[in-house]
């Protein structure tokens, strides 16, 4: 899985042999190129099947809630203060 989008740059396609992928990201990497964008080597990902969105996956299986945000939402303990009841509000 590859680390959440902030200010990245996602390249996408949609043929099975990464062929349409691969085109993409070409383009991307030659207007880079031209405009002078340099890339952090030490964070880029190539050919992610999975990228995590504010407590969702985005993949080939489509959008689809994060396991890691359901898990932490069932083993939270359950309190009576109004404080833990909007986090939990505001994390649902």
């Amino acid at each position: 899985m590859c680390p959440g989008i902030a200010d990245d740059i996602v390249v996408s396609g949609y043929k099975s042999d990464f062929s349409d992928h691969d085109e993409n990201l070409h383009a991307v990497l030659q207007r880079a190129h031209k405009t002078g964008l340099r890339f952090n080597l030490d964070k880029c990902r190539f050919r992610c099947t999975q990228i995590p969105f504010f407590g969702h996956i985005i993949g080939v299986e489509g959008l689809q809630p994060d396991p890691r945000k359901i898990d932490s939402i069932l083993s939270m303990d359950p309190s009576t203060s109004l404080a833990d009841l909007q986090t939990f509000l505001g994390m649902v």
